[in-house]
């Protein structure tokens, strides 16, 4: 059995491959660990949104916790997502806020935008999307200041 570690220079990924008896050549992308017998390890999955919360309908913080989590998880064992809205008939942003903007308090902005992929998105929610990341990667750089500003707002001192 040998133990090989491999970067992925570009996305900064770290990837620990356990091989049996492997034989010949290897190399290894963004999405896959090959050999010359063929892919070895899968590292990209595509989450399907109306499938995993039941509807078209992308409206509710809780379905959009249940994208948040699959996410997070991939992104965490190194995956590659793309997100799917296919199929969606309505998105609002506080979906788009929970679902993909709380990456921002795991990930980088730059670790985000390289290993999510997003799909089935119309040009006005493209723009939603963009702007929910733009806010949270903000938010997410300084919180305590923006946390400290919506307090002054709700106590009516602005």
């Amino acid at each position: 059995m040998r133990n090989v570690l491999f970067q992925n220079k570009d996305k900064d990924v770290y990837v620990k491959v356990l091989l049996e008896r492997m034989v010949g050549c290897y190399f290894f992308t963004s999405t896959h660990f090959h050999t010359r017998n063929g892919i070895i390890m899968d590292l990209s999955e595509t989450l399907d949104v109306p499938k995993i919360i039941g509807s078209p309908l992308c409206i509710a913080a809780e379905d959009a916790q249940k994208i948040f989590g699959r996410l997070k998880s991939l992104l965490q064992s190194g995956k590659t997502v793309t997100l799917s809205f296919h199929g969606v008939t309505m998105l609002i942003p506080l979906f788009l806020n929970v679902a993909v903007g709380q990456l921002y308090g795991s990930f980088s902005g730059e670790e985000i935008r390289s290993r999510l992929r997003v799909e089935g998105l119309c040009a006005e929610d493209r723009e939603l999307l963009k702007h929910a990341m733009e806010n949270a990667e903000k938010y997410h750089a300084n919180p305590d200041a923006y946390d400290a500003a919506w307090e002054m707002v709700v106590e009516g001192e602005i």
